[in-house]
């Protein structure tokens, strides 16, 4: 069994390419951790543009977690946090027990 991928863009996005990277990365792991930790059988991608504000967010449905019991030391949240940020960029991590996680990259510079 696999998990069904839905992808949105919304708004016309142009990125400077540490930002590409940046996001693909991101993207990347953030699937990774959905097929590996999620136990979810959905996730959506969704970039748009509005306002000045780029955004990814990246969202599943499986089990979520207790956020204050995974720490930053985690490698994989650790180095999208870090590439997000050095892109000039903030991440925010969404999650609860049961109810999934999202993870929402944003640029307001871009």
């Amino acid at each position: 069994t696999g998990v069904h991928v839905t992808w949105q863009i919304e708004g016309k996005v142009v990125l400077p390419p540490d930002c590409k990277v940046a996001m693909y990365r991101t993207m990347q792991e953030a699937l990774n951790n959905v097929v590996k930790h999620a136990e979810a059988d959905q996730a959506s991608l969704l970039l748009r543009k509005k306002n000045g504000l780029t955004e990814l967010i990246v969202k599943d449905n499986g089990q979520g977690f207790e956020q204050t019991q995974v720490s930053g030391d985690h490698l994989g949240l650790r180095i999208m946090r870090e590439r997000i940020e050095a892109s000039g960029g903030a991440l925010e991590i969404i999650s609860h027990p049961g109810q999934g996680t999202e993870i929402h990259a944003r640029w307001t510079k871009l």
